[in-house]
């Protein structure tokens, strides 16, 4: 079994707390370059518009054989800061709420453990993801019900079913096509750090890290601006 299944097993069963030695996982491709990819019927209005960027690369699907496996992740080739803002851009268009930009300090996206760095040398620095609540919901009702109201997943006793992933988009601001100050991001965007230490890649004290804390900072303290001032890139 190659290390990047075996990772993810472990960490769902980490994540849910329980004996699932029967469970299985992997990945499946969703979306390929260059070819139109298709979305799930409650999909927010605007979320497949994004999901078909022209610069959207590859879609994937990690999944668990015990899990409703409704999360799918699109990556995008980014060049410069207007292809950033120009996915923001889309992404801020979605009729969603509760909508999330997050600020990553690294360089690149990785899925499983595995570098998703293009066959041409490009890397993959802005992840698009989102669930399906419905697919959840179905999920819930094949889960056996132990008394009335209430169902058993694993240790877990569930009176209802988990939310979806909300339309949420990651930048790995170390990567050099990605600049905070030349960001766009509207006001009714919420924005967060997306540090989960300790990181191999980047230490929780390193300079990138603090800049990415800031920028978060700031924008809370200043919510007023529907965009972030446009500076040069240093």
């Amino acid at each position: 079994m190659k290390r990047s299944v075996v990772l993810l097993a472990i960490c769902a069963l980490l994540h849910l707390g329980g004996p699932f030695a029967s469970g299985m996982s992997g990945t499946s491709i969703v979306a390929w370059p260059g070819k139109p990819a298709t979305g799930k019927a409650d999909w927010p209005e605007g979320a497949l518009a994004l999901v078909n960027d022209p610069v959207r690369t590859t879609g994937w699907n990690p999944w668990f054989s015990e899990w409703p496996n409704d999360v799918n992740h699109y990556g995008f080739q980014v060049t410069n800061s207007a292809d950033v803002n120009g996915l923001i851009q889309r992404f801020a268009a979605i009729k969603s709420t509760n909508m999330q930009v997050r600020l990553n300090p690294g360089r690149e996206a990785r899925s499983l453990g595995f570098s998703t760095v293009l066959k041409d040398g490009n890397e993959v620095c802005v992840v698009f993801c989102l669930g399906s609540q419905t697919q959840i919901n179905e999920w819930f009702q094949r889960l056996p019900e132990e008394e009335p109201g209430v169902r058993k997943f694993g240790v877990h006793y569930l009176r209802e079913a988990p939310k979806a992933t909300p339309p949420t988009l990651t930048l790995y601001v170390a990567n050099p096509a990605i600049s905070l100050r030349l960001l766009e991001i509207p006001g009714h965007i919420e924005v967060v750090a997306d540090i989960r230490p300790p990181s191999p890649a980047v230490a929780t004290n390193s300079p990138i890290v603090k800049t990415i804390e800031d920028f978060v900072v700031g924008r809370k303290a200043s919510p007023a601006p529907s965009t972030q001032a446009k500076e040069a890139k240093p």
